[in-house]
């Protein structure tokens, strides 16, 4: 009698769940993103894909609108467009309810999107925009909402599925570190933060540690075991001197040594690459002297002391990580009478108490020793990512070819050289010279979960500097963590508001706890009208890249 109550109880509650997933499942719609036309020069083919992606990715609707897979849409269109005779036969082909094609056109740096979405019954919706190719991105995603808008009727108040009432649970997301601001990519996101955050830093700040304020301008960093102790050393570059410090166990910079250039000097930037492959890195310092004109030194630093192992090089030098391998190479360029960066970038080696140049570098016009970087992509080995003279950020092609200028200003270096090239002979009858400024370095890194390379830069933020071209003390910065998604660089997490002004930062164990740490280096902003004696001091973000999807306290979420 026990046994047919629940053989009951189990049917009546199958009756009550089947019907249920059926409906759920006859809910959900499947659509096709088709290759798009590319209307324009060969250079920009690589749009077809990317279009393709983005609005794939874009009109995804979990527990609604799901996307066929690339890969089965490219086996039944051939990688290529497909002529409107050919979507009847794709709906069946693909088991798909709605298509979506169409074609990009470019002319100079304009160009226009003309999109369709077809439905199964035969319904079609155009759509079209006009705009910049480097606002290509916003103009897509625009496009992308009305589809969802007006066809799909999405809107900012329909739940998502992993939403209270969604149904799934949301793919939890590790934000690292509390001072991080993530950007959302998806509806189905939840930022976490780890515990070990709370007690991470000092008391008063969070997720953050803050050195004491150094009497001085600081103008470069770099975190490496220079005396091959196994600890890290912190390495700051000043006007014409550069320091060594180590952090405490209070969090602390206890001074080690320093090496002084001379008054004339000015140290435009510091890194450290192990050029004799012993364990111990040596100190590469960029130097120019009073008239602009290249004076890099080679420093070792060992027992308290750094030793000049060349100095006054003629060669403005530099550390890259150059492919294939991204392992740091020393290049150089030198400077010229006739403008401030000379010939070519150079790979560079050491001989004795000089340097060496090497083969030249293919990079894009406009690129120098100081203002570039290369970036791997997964598909295209890598590209070029570079900060014009004007503060924008630029992608190139390994062959050299422009695909995306930023829309907002990066570096804000306020380091500059005056570029005596346009003076000729007249040089102390010129008042106001021009100044040529030292973009800061752009890193690149993998971060442990991550499918994609993004790269590190500095958002200067300022009012006066929009006004004034010189004016070159932002009170505020940020540093913005982007990446290639196909289209341009997108936002993946920024740091919240840093006070003072950023002038470098690195990714190291600056205070030998084991964790990597986001290091900037930044200076006091000198006050309205620059009367303020300026100092420096060094922020540090310790980086967690442990990741878990269970047990996440709401405690610990990233707040906005």
């Amino acid at each position: 009698m026990i046994f047919r109550k629940q053989i009951v109880f189990v049917l009546l509650c199958l009756a009550i769940l089947v019907p249920a997933q059926v409906h759920a499942a006859e809910g959900v719609k499947k659509f096709a993103v088709l290759p798009f036309a590319i209307n324009g020069p060969d250079k920009f083919n690589y749009l077809a894909k990317a279009v393709q992606d983005m609005f794939g990715s874009r009109l995804a609707w979990e527990g609604h609108l799901v996307g066929i897979p690339s890969e089965q849409i490219s086996k039944a269109t051939g990688g290529k467009p497909v002529s409107d005779d050919a979507l009847t036969g794709l709906f069946g082909a693909l088991a798909a309810d709605y298509l979506v094609y169409g074609s990009v056109t470019i002319v100079g740096d304009e160009c226009s999107v003309d999109a369709r979405v077809k439905a199964k019954d035969g319904k079609v919706w155009p759509k079209s925009t006009k705009t910049k190719l480097d606002k290509l991105i916003s103009s897509l995603e625009t496009m992308a909402n009305a589809m969802n808008t007006e066809i799909f009727k999405r809107t900012a108040s329909t739940p998502a599925s992993g939403a209270p009432g969604g149904g799934q649970q949301k793919q939890m997301v590790n934000a690292m570190n509390p001072d991080f601001v993530h950007n959302q990519t998806s509806e189905n996101q939840e930022f976490y933060l780890n515990p070990q955050f709370r007690y991470a830093g000092d008391a008063g700040e969070s997720g953050r540690i803050r050195s004491q304020s150094l009497p001085y301008v600081g103008r470069s960093m770099a975190v490496g075991d220079v005396d091959g102790d196994g600890k890290n050393e912190v390495i700051v570059g000043a006007d014409h001197t550069v320091y060594a410090y180590r952090f405490d166990e209070k969090n602390q910079l206890q001074p080690l040594g320093q090496f002084e250039f001379g008054n004339l000097f000015q140290v435009l930037r510091v890194g450290l690459i192990d050029l004799n492959r012993e364990g111990k890195p040596k100190i590469i310092v960029a130097v120019s002297d009073a008239e602009s004109a290249p004076k890099s030194a080679i420093l070792t630093f060992s027992g308290g002391k750094f030793t000049a192992e060349a100095e006054g090089l003629l060669w403005f030098l530099n550390v890259i990580n150059m492919p294939p391998d991204f392992r740091p190479v020393l290049t150089g360029q030198q400077g010229g009478p006739s403008s401030l960066f000379a010939g070519s970038v150079r790979e560079m080696s050491k001989s004795g108490n000089q340097v060496v140049p090497g083969s030249a570098l293919v990079i894009p016009h406009g690129a120098n020793v100081f203002n570039f970087s290369y970036i791997p992509v997964e598909g295209e080995d890598y590209k070029i990512v570079m900060t014009d003279a004007k503060d924008y950020l630029r992608v190139f092609t390994k062959s050299g070819d422009r695909q995306y200028t930023s829309e907002k200003v990066f570096s804000g270096s306020s380091l500059g050289l005056e570029d005596n090239s346009t003076t000729g002979g007249m040089r102390d009858t010129v008042v106001s010279r021009p100044m040529v400024y030292i973009p800061m370095r752009i890193i690149t890194h993998k971060f442990p979960g991550s499918k994609h390379h993004d790269i590190l830069v500095n958002h200067p933020i300022s009012v006066a500097a929009q006004f004034f071209t010189r004016y070159r003390f932002y009170p505020e910065g940020e540093i913005h963590s982007l990446s290639w998604d196909g289209v341009g660089l997108s936002l993946v997490w920024k740091t919240r508001r840093i006070k003072g002004s950023v002038c470098d930062y690195n990714l190291a164990d600056i205070n030998n706890d084991g964790n990597l740490k986001l290091n900037v280096l930044i200076n006091t902003h000198p006050g309205a009208l620059g009367a303020k004696q300026r100092r420096t001091a060094i922020l540090s973000y310790p980086l967690d890249s442990s990741k878990s999807s269970t047990g996440v306290s709401q405690e610990f979420k990233l707040e906005d």
